[in-house]
């Protein structure tokens, strides 16, 4: 299985604090089955997370030397959960943030606030962007669901956190709603210093392929996330 949202750079944002930690969480993983990981730390001025592109890249470096060192089977690739702004195009275009694997995609946060996500995403396809709106299940401001059919409809992709299928009442209720409606493209862990977000991660794949069969559960774990890696549409 492949995850393409986790916090697990290291003293990067609010996720892993050690390269030991990155690495405990990395072996967590393995253990469920995950066997690529994107390491996908927020790019955020709200949040004051805005470690800079080339210290991410020396992290990151770091990080994959010490995962082979260690003799972790799993593949790493590098990216960035990015805070919706309307100056996301600039931010990609000057390497401030990164893409996801240095791809066509973009991995967006737009829950802190009501934002024209339609819009956004409109003007990044036009620029040849791939959108992936971040857990949008947890964006409490949605009341009509025909809102999240109307991103696809647009060219956007969501990708959903495992964790939501066991959160509050009302989450749970979205999130089955969506998966029920094949509206999800990915579901990841947004792991970050929990272990049992793999777990969920596990359990998640569980439900998808008893509601919904092994082959669209598949292509929601391995096939949509291979093509990031491969650079496909």
């Amino acid at each position: 299985m492949i995850d393409i949202h986790t916090h697990l750079l290291f003293d990067v944002d609010d996720g892993c604090k050690k390269i030991e930690d990155s690495l405990e969480m990395i072996e967590k993983a393995i253990e469920v089955g995950i066997t690529d990981l994107f390491v996908t730390p927020h790019y955020s001025f709200r949040r004051k997370f805005t470690v800079t592109y080339d210290v991410i890249e020396e992290r990151f470096l770091l990080l994959k030397e010490a995962v082979a060192q260690k003799g972790l089977k799993v593949n790493l690739y590098l990216g960035s959960e990015i805070d919706e702004t309307s100056d996301l195009n600039n931010f990609l275009e000057n390497n401030m943030c990164h893409k996801l694997d240095n791809s066509k995609y973009v991995l967006i946060d737009f829950g802190t606030r009501e934002a024209v996500i339609d819009d956004i995403c409109y003007e990044l396809i036009v620029e040849g962007y791939i959108p992936i709106i971040a857990h949008p299940e947890r964006y409490s401001y949605i009341k009509d669901f025909n809102t999240f059919k109307q991103w696809k409809e647009t060219g956007a992709l969501i990708q959903i956190n495992a964790s939501s299928l066991f959160a509050s009442k009302q989450i749970k209720k979205q999130v089955k709603k969506l998966i029920k409606n094949n509206l999800v493209d990915f579901v990841s862990s947004d792991s970050h210093r929990n272990s049992s977000t793999f777990e969920y991660f596990k359990q998640a794949y569980q439900y998808i392929e008893k509601k919904q069969g092994i082959e669209k559960a598949k292509m929601i774990f391995i096939s949509n996330p291979k093509k990031i890696i491969l650079g496909e549409e």
